[in-house]
């Protein structure tokens, strides 16, 4: 029958908080599903840029503290595609998706993607700037390529995330268990700021520059967080930058800090070309390294 409805059978996803929690702070739990749709709705994208799906929460489970969304593809006119093929396409966004949050894992180990050759069965070879090299499936490196916003959601999450103490790890994957078997992408707290500072594809209107100096302390950040920004003072500008240095933060919480103390860094600074200016400009700042720190003189009294 023309134009007739159809209810499309729900495809079952779980999102684990792993830890002992039975708890999650609500700025986390909403950030990482809301950040999960945004990437499942890119990788919805891939496989058929017409269908609109919908995910829904269906159960949050204690213990494990285990969601359980739906996502099932709107209704839409049976003369055109029929349930078993939008479900079929739900699926393959699902793996899509899974795969994307595994490949920003990736990148969070090893770097910004230096080269990307894509192949004839349909993945791409990826080498990244540490001069590694891992094969993806070529949607996913679409997605890294044309959907900004999915690698800034993923990169949103793990950054709150590594904010949340009590949480140890994340699993996302097909199914209602909390299990992890092959399909979940899984990721430990240890790598959670590794993800949160993944790096994003950047095209040729975006280059980096390395750079030693000084940056005077303005307001610091005093916890132990890659991802944080701290305000400093740049060559008489005020700035912010998160600070990426391990060996830095294991010993923060012994150093104590306040306003205009001098920290000697090597900083990574994002450039992007201004159409405008004809000029790249300054749009970022990454501390990779501290290497001193120093109190502000006192001052001297003249009389």
């Amino acid at each position: 029958m023309l134009g007739r409805k159809h209810v499309m059978e729900a495809m079952p996803v779980s999102v684990k908080f792993g830890g002992q929690v039975e708890q999650v702070d609500l700025n986390t739990f909403t950030r990482v599903l809301l950040d999960y749709g945004i990437v499942l709705r890119a990788a919805c994208a891939e496989e058929d840029r017409g269908l609109r799906i919908t995910t829904n929460i269906r159960q949050v489970r204690p213990g494990c503290l285990v969601v359980d969304l739906g996502v099932v593809a709107d209704e839409i006119g049976g003369l055109f595609k029929d349930p078993s093929t939008a479900l079929q396409t739900v699926e393959a966004a699902v793996t899509i998706a899974t795969s994307f949050y595994a490949f920003k894992k990736y990148l969070g180990k090893h770097g910004r993607v230096a080269a990307a050759n894509a192949t004839e069965d349909g993945t791409t070879t990826v080498e990244t700037e540490d001069g590694t090299r891992t094969s993806v499936a070529t949607q996913v490196v679409n997605i890294y390529v044309n959907a900004p916003e999915a690698g800034a959601a993923v990169n949103a999450s793990f950054a709150s995330l590594d904010e949340d103490g009590r949480i140890e790890s994340l699993t996302i994957g097909a199914g209602d268990g909390c299990e992890e078997d092959q399909g979940s992408f899984v990721a430990t707290r240890d790598e959670f700021h590794e993800i949160a500072s993944s790096p994003s594809y950047e095209g040729p209107d975006v280059r980096h520059e390395v750079d030693a100096g000084k940056l005077v302390v303005v307001k610091p950040y005093l916890g132990a967080s890659t991802t944080r920004k701290w305000e400093f003072l740049y060559r008489g500008m005020k700035i912010t930058a998160n600070i990426t240095d391990a060996e830095f933060m294991d010993g923060i919480e012994r150093q104590s800090f306040r306003v205009g103390m001098v920290m000697d860094v090597e900083m990574d600074i994002t450039k992007q070309y201004d159409r405008d200016l004809r000029a790249f400009v300054n749009k970022s700042y990454t501390v990779t390294k501290v290497t001193s720190i120093s109190s502000p003189p006192e001052e001297v009294a003249l009389f």
